[in-house]
């Protein structure tokens, strides 16, 4: 009767010893996997490289799934393509605001620019996406900065003929008589653009809005050409 107890007992303690491996062994095996390789093995199976390049074009056709992986990943917001364009120029110039809004919440370089000196706002200004714009102004987009032929947000977008865009970066303090490398205001910009003026007259509304907040007629070409 004894060994026989005894034989129990072994068995009982050889069965709890089991279970406590095996809820030790599936604790592990459920442990979460690391979310940033989890979000590179997930755009592995989706075919998309992990590169500075996929990255962009992400935001330019604006794949919020893909971009989304790409932050998650741990891979830095402001990473440029070959061109020198962030996610977030991209994203600014396609109009993407669920986009360009993760990329921000990011701390996304706002002012960061292209090789020739192009930023988000101008990006956004010069397409005509003005709330876009708007955004990035109020995340400290730097109004009047410049490319490398001297154009501003507010040069582009008058020779773009998008008023709304004049309008946003006018009320944002945007200096209105700022001249380019050749000596051209926005004003002269929108005056001269009858390519667009002909057919839509465009530009005109561009132009109302330059005088009437102040800007100079007076400001001539280098030719001597006034607006």
């Amino acid at each position: 009767m004894m060994a026989a107890h005894a034989r129990l007992l072994v068995l009982a303690l050889t069965l709890a010893s089991l279970h406590l491996w095996q809820s030790g062994a599936s604790g592990a095996a459920e442990e979460p996997a690391d979310p940033a390789v989890d979000a590179r093995e997930r755009l592995a199976r989706l075919g998309v490289p992990y590169t500075g390049d996929a990255f962009v074009a992400s935001a330019a056709r604006g794949d919020a799934r893909v971009l989304g992986l790409f932050l998650s990943s741990g891979l830095s917001p402001d990473v440029k393509n070959r061109d020198g364009f962030t996610a977030l120029m991209w994203s600014a110039g396609q109009g993407h605001l669920r986009l360009l809004e993760s990329l921000l919440d990011r701390r996304a370089d706002v002012n960061a620019a292209s090789r020739d000196g192009t930023t988000a706002l101008m990006s956004a200004a010069s397409q005509g996406h003005a709330e876009a714009a708007r955004r990035l102004i109020a995340h400290g987009a730097v109004v009047d900065a410049r490319r490398a032929d001297g154009w501003t947000a507010l040069t582009w977008s008058a020779a773009q003929g998008r008023v709304e865009s004049v309008r946003l970066l006018l009320a944002s303090g945007a200096a209105i008589d700022v001249a380019d490398a050749r000596g051209v205001t926005p004003l002269i910009y929108a005056a001269a653009n009858i390519t667009e003026e002909a057919p839509t007259g465009s530009t005109l509304p561009v132009v109302t809005t330059l005088l009437s907040h102040g800007a100079r007629l007076e400001r001539r070409l280098r030719t001597g050409r006034p607006p």
